[in-house]
């Protein structure tokens, strides 16, 4: 190879980079929340914008894969898992949607990702039936995922985050009709990546609570009575 072209070839390389760099970025919706009783069903919906700054609209879009973990916070006690997940009710990014993807833990052979190898998989792909296999995400525009549905135990209370990870067997990513697969833009493509979407938090059931203040108040009203009669 002749030496002096080497910095072309480099120049090119460099191009090539820089464009691969400049692809057009979906990002993930953070800041997330869900509140629900202990022992019963709640339902969060998670989004993406294809974030103005990229390369314009993504033409090629075919669906999307996460890997989600449900992480305790300091406090928390009972059980909180995912449940189910469902097609979007409005505004979903896929036109002609699949059956969603759901399993349950699915995911064991992570490297640890906030203290655990564990994650839960969920996808959605366009139909296969779809007059196109592709769809377009505007510009600037914020389209709807699926919807998420959590479960807790009858003894649940506290705070759970949630968490989109990526790993090399636990994948973030969204993908076109020709398998080509690209990270969610807050995610690094490296393992171990975490990115918080949000809380789940799970209050006691309201008979709980008003068992609990009628409790104090007859405690109260009883040492009250104990105080006058010793006077």
């Amino acid at each position: 190879m002749n030496r002096h072209s080497l910095p072309a070839i480099a120049a090119v390389l460099l191009g090539l980079a820089c464009g691969a760099a400049e692809a057009t970025p979906l990002a993930l919706t953070t800041g997330l929340s869900v509140s629900m009783a202990s022992g019963t069903t709640g339902l969060l919906t998670l989004s993406a914008t294809n974030l103005v700054g990229g390369t314009g609209d993504i033409t090629t879009f075919n669906g999307f894969g996460l890997a989600l973990q449900l992480i305790p916070q300091a406090g928390a006690s009972g059980t909180v898992q995912f449940a189910n997940f469902f097609v979007p009710a409005t505004n979903g990014i896929l036109p002609d949607p699949d059956v969603p993807q759901f399993e349950l833990n699915g995911i064991t052979n992570m490297s640890p990702v906030n203290g655990s190898s564990v994650a839960t998989s969920v996808a959605l792909l366009m139909s296969e039936t779809a007059p196109s296999p592709e769809a377009t995400v505007p510009q600037g525009v914020l389209k709807n995922l699926g919807t998420l549905q959590f479960i807790s135990t009858s003894n649940a209370v506290g705070t759970w985050t949630l968490y989109a990870v990526n790993d090399a067997f636990g994948r973030s990513y969204w993908t076109n009709a020709v398998a080509d697969e690209t990270t969610f833009d807050q995610l690094a493509a490296t393992n171990g990546t975490a990115l918080t979407l949000g809380t789940v938090s799970i209050v006691p059931e309201p008979s709980i609570v008003v068992f609990a203040v009628g409790a104090a108040m007859m405690l109260a009203a009883s040492r009250h009575r104990h105080a006058r009669n010793r006077r």
